[in-house]
């Protein structure tokens, strides 16, 4: 379904156009590819199905649908950001119906026959190339790039268990309805590197998005913090004040805006909701 009217020929997204998540999604991709032929090299075909299934699960499902699940069903349907999802998607599906094709002749053909432009280049999954690593991935920046999302994805698993922990005090029903700000003590060792490795992520305006919260604020380091917050564990000096956003939930992005009730024609759409609706939205 999330494949529908997607066609590899015209809308496929080039890597250099893909959102960080995207990329990080198609890393993890690249080690499964890895994973996969050496078990198959040595026989080992139970370790294929539980490798796969991890890919799925956790990788795929729990972390990365979860987190561009708002730009997937939100965003216009031909913009960029929507796009470069199901270009995902598209090289997921097609890399393990090739994985799985020696184990499960039949649930590959089937997988196979949905894939759009599958059968049009090759007939059978059996005819197509079987998949190999990509050693461009092997780079010392991806190395780097790696590092990084570990510990983004860190961060985002004690932001939660900290929200979790003090979901009664702090009022608010779930992550999508507060606004985060994070402060960063400088006299820790390590502040400033995880500074910039927010800050940046900041700036390309999708930590709301990998926080799965409606706003994120990354305050300079000496920044005053205040008295009410709370520390991250397994981040020293790193720090985090949650507050309930200012505004409603849009019914369409789920996202909390005050810009919603705004408009007499869609009450209970946020501004960019409506901004999509009407064809005039820009954003990618």
């Amino acid at each position: 379904g999330n494949l529908n009217e997607f066609d590899p020929e015209n809308d496929f997204v080039s890597y250099e156009n893909l959102h960080e998540i995207d990329k990080w999604i198609l890393y993890k991709l690249n080690r499964l590819i890895e994973s996969v032929n050496q078990f198959y090299e040595n026989f080992q075909f139970y370790h294929i199905y539980s490798e796969i299934y991890k890919f799925v699960v956790s990788d795929l499902s729990k972390i990365y649908i979860n987190i561009v699940r708002r730009r997937l069903y939100a965003f216009p349907k031909w913009s960029i950001g929507r796009r470069a999802i199901q270009t995902v998607f598209y090289q997921i599906a097609i890399t393990i119906a090739k994985l799985v094709a020696p184990i499960l002749p039949f649930t590959s053909e089937e997988l196979w026959s949905y894939i759009p432009n599958a059968k049009k280049k090759y007939n059978s999954v059996y005819l197509s190339d079987f998949p190999k690593l990509d050693k461009s991935q092997n780079s010392e920046d991806l190395g780097n790039f790696e590092s990084d999302w570990n510990r983004i994805l860190k961060i985002r698993s004690e932001i939660y268990k900290t929200f979790e922990r003090n979901r009664k005090e702090l009022e608010i029903k779930n992550l999508s309805q507060a606004s985060l700000t994070i402060y960063i003590d400088p006299n820790y060792k390590g502040s400033e590197e995880i500074y910039k490795l927010l800050y940046k992520f900041a700036t390309a305006d999708i930590l709301a998005e990998i926080f799965m919260v409606s706003k994120v604020q990354v305050m300079q380091p000496d920044s005053p913090i205040p008295d009410i917050k709370y520390d991250l564990e397994g981040f020293e000096g790193v720090s985090i004040e949650i507050k309930p956003i200012i505004g409603s939930r849009c019914e369409r992005c789920l996202i909390y805006s005050n810009t919603v009730g705004t408009s007499p024609l869609y009450p209970s759409l946020c501004d960019r909701c409506i901004a999509v609706l009407e064809g005039e939205s820009a954003y990618a």
